[in-house]
C-alpha cells in the first residue's frame, strides 16, 4: 500500500525535490555573498534602522524577499497535494483498485495521508532551514522575531501549516469528491485559520508589564515584542496626560522678546515637572518567549491537522455507499 501510495505521487515528489535542489544552490551562491557584503557594510553589528548600506539594499532589493516563499509553499502543499490526494480517486473511479484488493477505506487513505505527511514534512523542514540561513543579514534589520511574517517563516511553524493544509486538502477533497473545487475549499479554509490564529497569537502568554519613570530608557530588545506604552500615575492607575500651562493662552499669543522666552521656559518647566509625577507603562512579550510562541501554534495547527486527517479517514467509509 505504501508503494502504491508512493507511485501516485512520486511525479510530484521528484518535481519538487528537483526544485528545492536547484533552489538549494541558488541559495548558497547567493547566501555566501549576501553574507559576505553584509559583514563587510558592518550589517551583524548594527541595529535598525540604521543598518545595511544603500549599496547592499539596492543590490538584493528582489532577492530578499525571497524568504516569502515560506508564506505561500503550505498553501501549495494543500491545494495541489492535499486535495488531489482527497477527490482524484473518488472522481476519476481510480478508488476501485485499492478497494477491490482487500484493502479498506481507511487504510488506503490513512496510507496515502502518511506518506504524504512525511514528504511535506521533510521538504518543508529543509525549505525552512534554508531559507532561514540564507535570510539571517536581512532578520538583522527587519525588525523582532515575533513580527507578522518573520513569525511565520522561522522556527518549526511553516512545517505545522503545511501539514495542517494538506490534512485539510484530504479532507476537502474526500467531502466534495471534485479535485477543483476541493482546492479552492483548501486555500480559502487555510488561509481564514492561518489569519483566526494571528490574530489569537498575541495572547498566546500573559504579556509582562513595566513601570518605568516617564522619559527614561524602556530598555526593551531589539526582539521584544512591544504591545503598547501608556501614562499611569504613581500607585499604577490610567492617566490621560492633560497638561495646561498656568499661563493664559492669550498673554502668550501676545508676548514678543524675552517675556516670550520666559513664558516658554516657564511652561517647559511645568510641563517636566507635571510628567516626571507620572510613569511609563510597558506592556510587551519578552525576546525569549518566542519559542515558546513557536511551540503553542505549532501545536494548535498540528492538533487541528490530526483532527482533519482523522475526520477524513472517518468519512471515507461513508462516502459512495
Amino acid at each position: 500500500m505504501i508503494w502504491l501510495a508512493w507511485r501516485q505521487f512520486r511525479l510530484s515528489a521528484v518535481t519538487t525535490t528537483a526544485l528545492v535542489l536547484v533552489s538549494a544552490i541558488v541559495l548558497a551562491k547567493t547566501g555566501i555573498d549576501i553574507a559576505r557584503l553584509a559583514h563587510a557594510e558592518g550589517a551583524g553589528s548594527c541595529a535598525p534602522p540604521a543598518c545595511f548600506a544603500d549599496s547592499f539594499t539596492r543590490r538584493y532589493r528582489v532577492l530578499q524577499h525571497a524568504h516569502d516563499a515560506l508564506l505561500v509553499m503550505p498553501a501549495l502543499i494543500g491545494v495541489f497535494w492535499g486535495a488531489p490526494a482527497g477527490a482524484r480517486d473518488l472522481e476519476t473511479g481510480d478508488y476501485r483498485l485499492p478497494w477491490t484488493q482487500s484493502i479498506s477505506r481507511r487504510r488506503w487513505l490513512a496510507t496515502t495521508i502518511v506518506v504524504l505527511a512525511g514528504v511535506t514534512i521533510a521538504v518543508t523542514a529543509v525549505a525552512t532551514l534554508g531559507l532561514t540561513w540564507w535570510y539571517r543579514p536581512f532578520a538583522q534589520v527587519s525588525g523582532h522575531r515575533f513580527a507578522g511574517t518573520t513569525f511565520a517563516e522561522t522556527g518549526i511553524v511553516p512545517v505545522a501549516y503545511s501539514v495542517l493544509a494538506l490534512a485539510a486538502g484530504v479532507l476537502a477533497g474526500v467531502a466534495i469528491r471534485r479535485t477543483v473545487p476541493a482546492m479552492l475549499v483548501t486555500l480559502c479554509a487555510f488561509a481564514t485559520v492561518r489569519f483566526a490564529v494571528t490574530e489569537l497569537r498575541p495572547h498566546f502568554m500573559a504579556p509582562v508589564r513595566a513601570i518605568v519613570a516617564t522619559g527614561s530608557d524602556v530598555g526593551l530588545g531589539q526582539n521584544d515584542w512591544l504591545y503598547s506604552t501608556s501614562y499611569v500615575d504613581r500607585a499604577g492607575r490610567p492617566v490621560v496626560p492633560d497638561f495646561v500651562c498656568s499661563i493664559p493662552p492669550d498673554k502668550m499669543v501676545h508676548a514678543t522678546g524675552a517675556l516670550a522666552q520666559a513664558q516658554n521656559k516657564q511652561c517647559n518647566a511645568e510641563s517636566l515637572h507635571y510628567y516626571a509625577q507620572l510613569r511609563t507603562l510597558v506592556t510587551y512579550q519578552p525576546a525569549h518567549r518566542y519559542w515558546a510562541f513557536q511551540f503553542i501554534e505549532a501545536g494548535i495547527f498540528a492538533g487541528a491537522a490530526i483532527a482533519l486527517a482523522a475526520t477524513a479517514v472517518w468519512l471515507i467509509r461513508r462516502v459512495l455507499t
